[in-house]
C-alpha cells in the first residue's frame, strides 16, 4: 500500500501544516471490491513517513479525516485516564445496578476533582493527570487522635502545599465569628 502512495503524482497531494494528504483506492486481500483511503505522509530525514486511514466515500478532504482520527485518539485517553486512574476496569459486583452505582459515583468523585484542578489549582499543575493529583493530593498521611471525645485528622502536607491547603481549608470550614456561631455536635 505504501508503494502506491509513493506512485501517487505529486499533484494529488495537498499539503497542510508538515504533513501532504492524498486520498487513493486500494483492494486489500480479502475484499470484494476496492476501498478509498486517505493517506497521510510527512519527511523525516530523507524518508516520508506514511499513515493511512479507510474511509467511506462522502470524504472529499484527507487533512480533515487525519483530524478527526487524532480527535478520537484525544478522547480514548480521556477514558483511559479515567479508567485507569480511578482504577475501574473491572466491576466490582455482579449486580448491574449496583455497578451503575458504583461507576456513578467514580464519575461524581473524577468530575470533583477536575474541577478542584481548574478552579483551585496553580497553572503548573493543570497538566497533571488523576493518578498524579490523586498521590499529590488524595493520598496524604493521616493521623486520627482522639481528644477530649472528639476525632482530630491531622494531616501531614507537603511543605510546598501547606499555604494552600490552608486556603482550600479556611474556604471550606469557616472559623466561628460575628454572625457565624459556633456549631455543636449533638
Amino acid at each position: 500500500m505504501e508503494q502506491q502512495a509513493q506512485e501517487l503524482p505529486q499533484s494529488e497531494w495537498q499539503t497542510s501544516g508538515e504533513e501532504q494528504h492524498a486520498f487513493f483506492r486500494h483492494q486489500p486481500d480479502g475484499c470484494e471490491k476496492p476501498k478509498l483511503f486517505a493517506c497521510a505522509r510527512q519527511k523525516k530525514d530523507l524518508f516520508y513517513r506514511y499513515g493511512f486511514i479507510v474511509c467511506d466515500e462522502g470524504q472529499k478532504d484527507a487533512a480533515r479525516v487525519f483530524e478527526r482520527h487524532h480527535l478520537k485518539g484525544d478522547k480514548e485517553k480521556l477514558f483511559s485516564e479515567v479508567l485507569s486512574g480511578l482504577d475501574l476496569h473491572h466491576p466490582p459486583c455482579a449486580s448491574l445496578m449496583a455497578n451503575r452505582i458504583f461507576y456513578a459515583l467514580a464519575m461524581l468523585a473524577y468530575n470533583l476533582l477536575m474541577a478542584i484542578k481548574v478552579l483551585e489549582l496553580p497553572d503548573d499543575c493543570q497538566g497533571w493527570r488523576l493518578k498524579t493529583m490523586l498521590k499529590q493530593m488524595v493520598y496524604l498521611p493521616t493521623r486520627l487522635m482522639n481528644r477530649s471525645r472528639q476525632v482530630w485528622a491531622r494531616l501531614l502536607v507537603p511543605a510546598d502545599w501547606l499555604e494552600w491547603w490552608r486556603k482550600l481549608l479556611e474556604r471550606m470550614w469557616p472559623r466561628p465569628g460575628p454572625g457565624r456561631p459556633l456549631l455543636r455536635a449533638i
